[in-house]
């Protein structure tokens, strides 16, 4: 009995296997990969009865491939950008940032130019990464930044060009079709026309107040050049950076400054002390002249009444003098030497004196269709793949033929149609043109492009030698002359390198080195220009533009340069502190003497004061006093006593016999009679 009819195998009942083993899995179990590959198989051979190759095959391929190509036009514009389309190279319209649709390729393609983006070019500098300070730091580039001034010094200059794709309709297309290299044409032309600039203007004003006028001088200029290029190019503005005497004499250009500070310093220092002289001068004055009044006021007011006083006591006295004298006299004596320490002294001669931060490619295998396979459901059996395979040779040969007939120019070139080496034809409109198909064609580019010459020494008129460095900008505008003439936009730059070399050696040669420099630059490019123009016409090549990006100094002449420059500044910071030196000592010298001159004159007018206080105090005295002159004298002598004779007072050692004590020892002030010795 075989093993499938046994009821569970040899060891019993129930499922399972012929050793034994356990219950097999049930439930649902997981598809599997094979089969379901294999159910695609049979549906897609039912859709394609004749198999890939048919006609309906060959159809459902192509429509899901002309799809997939239709989908592949769609295409996203950011908000900083402009789609420029071209259909068949030829500019056709420009979008506006969001989704659009351009026919697929190779009809039409978009180029997608950041149009409202400023870019930002620096020229004396550059931005290098400096890993100590986690950041970027600046150093400059001498070749580019020090620049010759028209009083022939030598300046230092960095700054930075802003600048952007114009706004307007053209000024995207312009951009990219009319010049090769936008970004190095903005940044040779931004030096050429600083270096302009700076070669009109003195050392003085750059360093200074001329800032603003010589960045927008430079702005004008650029801009003037970049639109004679049709370059579609803004410029937004010119920033200058750094504007510095060079490293070579810095030093020197810092001493001056410090001599004017030195010089201001000074000055102030002088004024200051103008300042604070003048004002305590007045201030004196007018202590000298409020003193003088106060000394007049009181002379006079202590004369009024003193002379009052002496009036009412001499009206008392005329009633009875005897006795007032006798009492006067006696009152003073008391209060006198009441108090007082007494020491009369005789006058011998023996007196003494006192004093501080899954893989399915192997899951796909083709089962080989069993031979007389028919389709289900009774279809006719599948047609040989030959026919199918003729077609798509026959449709890719056609293709082949039509893509060797036609050929595109793109909106930056201009195209010779070449027959078996024979030039038949030059097509400069863009888009899609026909051609035989044995027939080649040659690109060439009809952009401005770029020549860059070498620096070179020149010798002007004057026999002054010059380190000149130029460039120019040109258009191939005869095509077939340039490819017979030089074949190549590389043969042409060496062969035009050539001619410019020339044409600057000779015009340059023909004028000063400050003729170069500053006075007639322009009018040198134009000419230089119309000399290149002029010989590269042979070429098929049209001459733009030639300017001079520099036009310098030799090393050698540079050095004495350098030294000049140090000596004027010397010479300048000298001048500076002798000239502060000399405003202080006039500014302390005006103040000392109008000081001089206020207490003075208030000193004149003090002393004329005090004159009148003293004059009116006379004439009250002698008014009064001149009444009765021997009255006074004892009257007033009485007073001198009491005031001058005092208790607390420095003892007074006179002799008995002194004018003084004319009243002392007699009231009626005679001196007594000696009393004649008896015999």
């Amino acid at each position: 009995m075989p093993w499938k009819n046994q009821g569970g195998g040899p060891w019993g009942s129930g499922p399972k296997g012929p050793w034994g083993s356990g219950p097999q899995p049930v439930g649902p179990r997981p598809p599997d990969l094979e089969d379901l590959l294999r159910r695609g198989q049979d549906r897609l051979q039912q859709i394609m009865p004749g198999g890939y190759f048919s006609g309906v095959g060959i159809t459902l391929i192509i429509l899901i491939i002309i799809a997939f190509w239709l989908l592949s036009g769609f295409f996203r514009v950011q908000s900083e950008e402009r789609g420029v389309v071209l259909r068949f190279g030829k500019h056709v319209r420009t979008v506006d940032p969001g989704l659009n649709y351009h026919l697929p390729y190779p009809i039409e393609t978009v180029l997608l130019p950041k149009a409202l983006r400023v870019n930002t070019i620096s020229i004396g500098m550059t931005l290098i990464d400096d890993p100590a300070r986690r950041g970027r730091s600046i150093r400059d580039v001498p070749e580019e930044s020090l620049m010759l001034t028209g009083d022939e010094n030598i300046v230092d200059v960095d700054f930075t060009v802003l600048w952007r794709i114009k706004p307007d309709t053209g000024g995207v297309g312009d951009f990219l079709f009319n010049i090769q290299n936008p970004e190095g044409t903005v940044k040779a032309v931004a030096e050429s026309a600083m270096r302009e600039v700076i070669g009109r203007s003195q050392i003085q004003p750059i360093l200074t107040g001329a800032r603003n006028v010589t960045e927008q001088g430079v702005q004008e200029l650029i801009q003037k050049t970049l639109d004679s290029y049709g370059a579609g190019i803004q410029i937004s503005q010119v920033q200058m950076q750094k504007v510095d005497p060079p490293a070579q004499v810095i030093d020197a250009f810092r001493d001056v400054q410090a001599a004017r500070a030195n010089l201001e310093q000074l000055q102030n220092e002088a004024q200051t002390y103008a300042n604070q002289v003048v004002p305590q001068a007045r201030g004196r004055a007018a202590q000298i002249m409020q003193a003088a009044e106060g000394y007049k006021e009181q002379a006079v007011a202590e004369a009024k009444g003193q002379s009052s006083r002496f009036l009412k006591v001499y009206e008392e006295y005329k009633k009875a003098p005897e006795v007032t004298r006798e009492r006067i006299y006696l009152e003073t004596m008391e209060r006198v030497l009441g108090g007082a320490d007494k020491l009369v002294y005789d006058g011998g001669p023996s007196g003494q004196g006192v004093v501080p931060y899954l893989p399915l490619g192997e899951l796909t295998t083709k089962r080989p269709p069993v031979a007389g396979q028919q389709s289900s459901g009774g279809r006719q059996p599948m047609r040989s793949p030959v026919t199918g395979i003729v077609t798509l040779l026959g449709l890719l040969l056609v293709v082949i033929v039509g893509y060797m007939s036609l050929f595109t120019v793109q909106q930056t070139e201009q195209t010779i149609v070449l027959q078996f080496g024979k030039p038949v034809d030059v097509v400069t409109d863009p888009g899609l043109h026909f051609k035989a198909p044995w027939n080649s064609v040659i690109n060439i580019d009809k952009r401005i492009l770029d020549l860059e010459n070498p620096s070179q020494e020149a010798i002007a008129s004057d026999q002054k030698r010059l380190v000149v460095d130029a460039f120019a900008r040109y258009r191939i505008k005869d095509a077939l002359r340039f490819y017979q003439s030089v074949g190549s936009i590389q043969a042409a730059n060496i062969q035009l390198t050539t001619l410019l070399n020339a044409a600057l050696r000779r015009v340059l040669g023909e004028v000063t080195f400050i003729n170069v420099v500053r006075d007639d630059r322009e009018k040198l490019m134009l000419r230089i220009r119309d000399q290149l123009d002029r010989e590269a016409d042979g070429y098929g090549i049209q001459v733009v533009d030639v300017r001079i990006r520099r036009a310098d100094l030799p090393e050698q002449n540079s050095q004495a340069v350098y030294q000049r420059m140090k000596t004027e500044r010397e010479r300048e910071a000298a001048e500076f502190r002798a000239q502060g030196g000399q405003k202080a000592q006039e500014i302390r010298s005006k103040a000392d003497r109008e000081a001089t001159v206020i207490e003075a004159e208030a000193r004149s007018l003090a002393e004329q004061t005090r004159g009148v206080g003293d004059a009116e105090r006379n004439r009250l005295f002698a008014e009064a006093y001149g009444k009765d002159a021997d009255f006074f004298a004892f009257y007033r002598s009485m007073t001198a006593y009491e005031n001058g004779l005092k208790s607390n007072d420095t003892r007074f050692l006179l002799r008995p016999d002194s004018d003084f004590f004319r009243f002392f020892g007699n009231p009626s002030g005679k001196a007594a009679t000696a009393t004649p010795a008896k015999p």
